[in-house]
This record gives structure tokens, C-alpha cells and sequence, in this order.
């Protein structure tokens, strides 16, 4: 595939060489000549001149994903809510692009396979309004609404040439969600990742499905639980020393409520429509699902299913932000906390750093929005599944 640079490249370098004229010369990088002789950008003049994220082309998708009252937010010229100052508007933009990535991953093409033709629909008036047309088609799509109207490239397979396969028997993958922000110093990186709290710090986490695989973590062993008991039963009673046949409506309803809401019962507590009562009563069980770390082919070379028990872990279901920074960092993120965050209705904050003797309990850190933990004191909760397994027998 061919490759031309951006009319404008040329112009850009002139300028940029004009302007560092009185400048010691050093090494220029070496550019690739294309078929047609022109000159390819280097990453480092891509950097360069690299634009703001323009939100634009992925609106409508955001607009109308779960998340737009999320994006809605992000892109309001007002002080969002908990934050002491406005954002800039590159700031903005870097910040959409770090929540779309987040929320809405695209999905991108197999390498196995690459575009064979585009097969336009003409009369198809969803198509012609691109609404909801990618902007990197055909080697990226959004993961919402994709259909036979937004996406009509036909791809053929490097084991099969010429041989065409529809766009949804393509295999695609999910982006990766995050990333790296290579913003100048100076521009703001800590309080853009501060703002991205703030907006999220009520958004709970998405729960796995049961036997799922989480890449470097673990297989999922189980559904979401809680350990809410039903305690209706007077404790005075006779009643309250035998095991209930019946589960009483309250616990029912308070298990359905922490098994079905669980991610927008803080939502509704911090908006007034959940009372403080029945928020008090549901708030000491957080759910959580089993982890098991060991991988099917070493449960099948003989691992006991005691064994495989007795390491599984719970995962906890929250809101919160686990920030990891080196050591000569921590005191700089909690400055930029209390310079950028209001006291009040910001982000409730845990500093852990080596002063912290003992690490507090999963039940005890998702009360927080943004856990700040140093890299010397996290690297030493860290524990080889190795060696676990080896204690064990």
C-alpha cells in the first residue's frame, strides 16, 4: 500500500527548518522515499504535528451509548462538578479521547484479513448519512451499532484471495482500552487524568461473565455475589436460632436491589433518590465474583479442585481508581489533587505509600474514589502464584 504525505507536510517542515536556522545543525532522521519519490513523515514529525482529538466523527455514537451523560460533561465549557477550574480546550479533547477509549473501545480488523471491495448502497439512507460510519472504515468500526448499513466493505481472507467475506464474519477485536498521554510537560497531563476521575467516579465498574478469561488475572468462577444475610428475625425469638425456610421480602427485595443496580445505586443515593436509610443498610455489601488464577491446562495436569479453591481471590465490584506513581511522585498528585479538586464533592482520596505499615482490605478501599499508592509499597503485596501454590502443596 502506497502512502503519501499530507499536503501540508512539506510547508510544515520548511517552516520548522527556517525557524531553527540559527540553530547548531544535528543529524536529521532518515525519511522513506516512496514509488513516486516523495518523502514519508517520520513518527517524529507526526508528533509534531499531530492535531487535537476531534470528537466529532465518534458524537453520535457517544450521544447515544449509556455513557452520554459522561461525554455530555466532558465537552461542557463549565467547571465540571467537583473540579476548581475550567479545562482548555485541548484538554477537553485529550479527555474525550481518553473516556471514548475507555467506554466505547472500537473494535479493529484481524490482520489475518484486509478490504477487498466496497459494496455501496446507495438507497440505504442510514448509510448515505454516515452517522454511524466509522472514520478509519474498513480497518476500524465503532462496537456499537454495527450492522450491514454501517459497514458494507467486503474482506477477503490471506488463506483465501479474491474469496469475499461480509463484514460480519470478520473477526474483530476490541481496542485497547487506555493509553498513553505524550503531551508536552507543562500542559496539564495530572489534572486532565484528574478530571477523567472526577467525571467516572460514580460510573462502577462492568462485571464479567462466569467462566470468562482475564488476560494476566485469571479465569471468572463464579457469578456476582454478596454476603447480604437475612437478619429480619428478632434475635429475642425462638425464631432467630433456626435456619429460615422462607427468605423474608426485605432481604429478597435488598438482594435483588445489590444484584440488579449494583452500578447506579451510588448514582441514586448521590442524586437524593435513594434514602439514606435503605443506602446505610446496602452499602456494608459490596458485590464481588471469584477469581481462579490457574489456567485449564495446569487444572488438567492434575491441580485438586481443593487446591484451585483455596487460591481462588474475590474481585470487588466499585467505582474506584487505583493510581500507581513512583515514589518522588506521590507528594506532587496529592498538591495537584488539592490545587485542581474541591474539598468538598471532589474525589475522597487514600494516600499509601511507605509510611503505610499495613495495606487496608478491598472492603475498605473501594470506599474511596482515587486510591494513590506508590510503586515501592504496592510491590510488595505482590505475591508469585508460584510460590502461593507451592505453600499450599
Amino acid at each position: 500500500m502506497r502512502i503519501s504525505p499530507p499536503a501540508t507536510h512539506e510547508s510544515m517542515l520548511s517552516l520548522k527548518r527556517k525557524s531553527n536556522g540559527n540553530r547548531r545543525s544535528v543529524s536529521k532522521p532518515k525519511r522513506i522515499q516512496t514509488d513516486e519519490g516523495n518523502e514519508l513523515p517520520t513518527l517524529l514529525d507526526i508528533f509534531q504535528f499531530l492535531e487535537s482529538p476531534d470528537p466529532a466523527p465518534y458524537m453520535d455514537v457517544c450521544m447515544e451509548s449509556e455513557y452520554s451523560d459522561i461525554f455530555q460533561a466532558c465537552l461542557s465549557t463549565d467547571i465540571y462538578d467537583g473540579m476548581r477550574y475550567k479545562l482548555f480546550q485541548y484538554q477537553r479533547r485529550s479527555l474525550f479521547k481518553m473516556l471514548k477509549r475507555e467506554l466505547l473501545p472500537d473494535l479493529f480488523l484481524d490482520p489475518s484479513y484486509s478490504p477487498l471491495h466496497n459494496a455501496s448502497y446507495a438507497s440505504n439512507s442510514l448509510l448515505n448519512s454516515k452517522r454511524f460510519r466509522h472514520p478509519l472504515l474498513p480497518y476500524f468500526q465503532f462496537s456499537r451499532g454495527f450492522n450491514e448499513a454501517t459497514n458494507t466493505w467486503v474482506y477477503q481472507h490471506q488463506s483465501l484471495p479474491n474469496v469475499p467475506v461480509a463484514a460480519q464474519n470478520v473477526s474483530w477485536y476490541s481496542d485497547t482500552r487506555g493509553g498513553i498521554i505524550c503531551e508536552d510537560m507543562g500542559t496539564g497531563k495530572t489534572c486532565e487524568c484528574l478530571a477523567l476521575i472526577v467525571l467516572t467516579k460514580r460510573q462502577m465498574v462492568q462485571p464479567p461473565n462466569e467462566g470468562e478469561l482475564l488476560p494476566c488475572v485469571g479465569t471468572v468462577a463464579s457469578a456476582l455475589l454478596t454476603d447480604l444475610c437475612d437478619t429480619s428475625a428478632d434475635s429475642h425469638s425462638p425464631a432467630a436460632h433456626t435456619p429460615r425456610l422462607v427468605p423474608s421480602l426485605k432481604f429478597l427485595a435488598a438482594k435483588t436491589a445489590l444484584l440488579s443496580c449494583a452500578e447506579s445505586l451510588r448514582v441514586m443515593y448521590d442524586d437524593g433518590v435513594l434514602p439514606i436509610e435503605i443506602w446505610r443498610q446496602l452499602e456494608p455489601y459490596p458485590l464481588y465474583y471469584w477469581v481462579n488464577p490457574l489456567s485449564e491446562s495446569r487444572l488438567r495436569r492434575g491441580t485438586s479442585a481443593e487446591l484451585a479453591l483455596d487460591i481462588s481471590f474475590k474481585v470487588y465490584m466499585s467505582s474506584s481508581t487505583i493510581v500507581v506513581v513512583p515514589d518522588n511522585l506521590v507528594d506532587q498528585w496529592v498538591r495537584e489533587k488539592y490545587k485542581h479538586v474541591q474539598d468538598s464533592g471532589g474525589l475522597e482520596m487514600l494516600k499509601i505509600d511507605n509510611s503505610t505499615n499495613t495495606m487496608p482490605e478491598p472492603q475498605e478501599l473501594i470506599k474511596y474514589d482515587l486510591v494513590l499508592v506508590s510503586v515501592s509499597r504496592l510491590s510488595k503485596e505482590y505475591i508469585p502464584i508460584d510460590s502461593k501454590i507451592g505453600e499450599l502443596g
